[in-house]
């Protein structure tokens, strides 16, 4: 069985640094300051959808592809992996399991 590995997010995001995750714009208006932009997958892979959800800090990844698909955290461990069942394994011993 062929695993389809995904980079970090933090290669695949464009976000703002996790101390500005909770900022506001200088105008007061309640939105955040930064924008979450996802701006591939490699390899490109049939029914495997992300989205950014929320005001720009969350993010969805859906794997329908009946393929298990590997998450890394930032330190390049395996943070979790969604199988194509729906299953999601998350691994407690990742750092950014806490992180996050």
């Amino acid at each position: 069985m062929r695993l389809v590995h995904l980079l970090p997010l933090a290669v695949t995001l464009t976000v703002a640094a996790p101390a500005a995750a909770y900022q506001t714009a200088p105008n007061g208006s309640g939105n955040p300051s930064y924008s979450s932009v996802i701006r591939s997958i490699e390899p490109r892979v049939p029914g495997l959808v992300a989205r950014v959800l929320g005001h720009d800090n969350l993010v969805k990844l859906d794997n329908h592809s009946n393929r298990p698909v590997v998450v890394y955290g930032y330190s390049g461990d395996q943070y979790a992996r969604l199988l194509g069942d729906g299953t999601v394994q998350l691994n407690l011993r990742s750092p950014a399991f806490y992180l996050n």
